[in-house]
């Protein structure tokens, strides 16, 4: 198995929020999907099938035979586009929702400095001067040199905690893009 490499991790952290937001509006898709009432289902299949011409083909208030065969096969085949609908989501939902947590879990690995400086530089992405000054007013005196070797070995003990796959990494990147 091929784990992400060390800017495939800076990226993901650098998209975060962007997962998380994807996350949210995919669980609100979902939850949508499978809010479709039967009601909803008879509407559409109404609009769908409004006869456009004046004339009549049979008289009104009753339903042939073929009119409740259509109604019928176009209810099968929405039913079957919203298991499919639903089917995808979750799919997507759960590959979302790993990622988020093996990212959450890495990071709670770290110690406070190495939490801040990530914070710092891939959430709020501020660059090195104004990160520093951040971990200042914070009381975590810090040269450049040294909070980059801290970054570095936060994102190299995010790699080897998250054990985030290229799969998985191309999966997510192809869901928020």
């Amino acid at each position: 198995m091929q784990y992400i490499t060390y800017q495939n991790m800076e990226t993901l952290l650098g998209f975060r929020d962007v997962i998380k937001g994807a996350f949210q509006a995919m669980q609100t898709e979902l939850n949508h999907a499978t809010g479709i009432t039967e009601e909803d289902i008879i509407e559409s299949m109404a609009l769908k099938h409004t006869v456009p011409s004046d004339t009549l083909t049979h008289s009104p208030g009753t339903v042939s035979d073929k009119t409740a065969n259509t109604a019928i096969g176009y209810r099968k085949r929405l039913e079957n586009e919203n298991i499919a609908l639903i089917t995808e989501l979750t799919k997507e939902l759960m590959s979302l929702k790993l990622i988020i947590d093996k990212l959450e879990i890495g990071l709670n690995s770290l110690s406070e400095t190495q939490k801040s400086i990530i914070d710092a530089r891939y959430f709020q992405k501020l660059d090195w001067y104004t990160a520093l000054d951040k971990l200042a007013a914070d009381k975590m005196f810090l040269s450049k040199y040294q909070a980059q070797n801290l970054r570095r070995e936060a994102i190299e003990k995010l790699m080897q905690i998250t054990r985030i796959t290229v799969a998985q990494y191309e999966t997510i990147m192809r869901l928020i893009n």
